[in-house]
């Protein structure tokens, strides 16, 4: 709920912003102008990202904390290129250095968002996991990546697109190795959805006949060691 007043929030802040951008062009105040254009832009990439489903595990703290940190952090980068412009090198490298330390805080708290840790994996529902998953695909070079419907998926979690290729992708977040029924279910699905290709996707490892039933009908398999690494492209 707040999360969407949020945004909300932000929605109603980028208009003015560029109206006041407006007015402050007119006056022929050009850093003040300059400054507006930043917040606008930042306001802009704050409601994309909020309404982007890869953010929506994301903690509310740093969800409120990205909507102050990246304005701060460009606003930071103006103000450093506006003293550099009228000679007041000291005050522009002393905002530079700010900006670079912000850059490097906001890197480390949201960047790395991908990369969980094996027991957040295991904290999620089913739903979560397919979400993780989808991110993950858009991520390492998949595009029109979209989830399914909860129920009644024919077999599908995720759909895909990859070098022309459509992709069915079945994402099972387990303890225990994964077996043949699902790479079973993910072939039955690439009928479904007339998909060119298809995979298994898992926190966990998968059986010896499952890897035996996917090399013959041609599945990739992508278990929790490689899930990782995608995390960390």
């Amino acid at each position: 709920m707040i999360s969407k007043l949020l945004n909300s929030v932000s929605g109603i802040i980028a208009p003015a912003a560029i109206f006041l951008l407006l007015r402050e062009y007119r006056a022929g105040k050009t850093w003040n102008m300059v400054f507006l254009a930043v917040s606008a832009v930042s306001l802009a990439v704050y409601l994309i990202t909020g309404a982007d489903r890869n953010y929506r595990r994301m903690k509310l703290w740093k969800r409120i904390l990205r909507f102050f940190m990246f304005p701060a952090l460009l606003a930071g980068a103006g103000i450093a290129a506006s003293n550099f412009a009228s000679g007041n090198t000291v005050r522009a490298v002393q905002f530079l250095t700010a900006a670079v330390i912000l850059t490097a805080v906001y890197y480390a708290l949201f960047k790395p968002g991908f990369a969980l840790s094996e027991k957040e994996i295991e904290n999620m529902d089913g739903r979560e996991f397919e979400e993780y998953c989808a991110a993950l695909l858009k991520r390492n070079g998949f595009r029109k990546v979209a989830v399914t419907q909860a129920s009644n998926d024919y077999g599908a979690d995720i759909t895909a697109f990859r070098r022309g290729e459509k992709w069915v992708v079945q994402c099972k977040r387990y303890q225990i190795p994964i077996g043949n029924s699902s790479v079973q279910e993910v072939v039955a699905a690439m009928s479904h959805y007339d998909a060119d290709r298809a995979a298994v996707m898992t926190n966990s490892t998968f059986t010896k006949n499952a890897v035996e039933l996917a090399l013959e009908n041609d599945v990739e398999l992508i278990n929790g060691e490689e899930l990782r690494k995608m995390s960390r492209a």
